[in-house]
């Protein structure tokens, strides 16, 4: 038997979200994690080209987190809807 959630609980980034039964991370939950993982990403490969004196890997990984947190501050800005 197949489930499926009803339009009116699709939520405002078109992903749908779990029924009453549990809490799952959808729409905007979810993209704000990913977007913090990314971050948490560009930091681990700032830390890396740093200890082994990588420029071009340290200006790949400063341009990785500028774009990051460019894609991350609009989210964190916008009210809840």
């Amino acid at each position: 038997m197949m489930h499926t959630t009803p339009d009116h609980v699709s939520s405002r980034f078109g992903l749908r979200r779990s029924g009453s039964r549990g809490k799952i991370l959808s729409g905007r939950g979810t993209e704000i994690l990913g977007w913090v993982l990314f971050v948490l990403s560009a930091l681990g490969f700032i830390l890396s080209s740093l200890r082994s004196g990588d420029l071009a890997g340290l200006l790949g990984g400063l341009l990785f987190l500028a774009g990051c947190l460019v894609f991350l501050l609009p989210l964190m800005r916008r009210p809840h809807a």
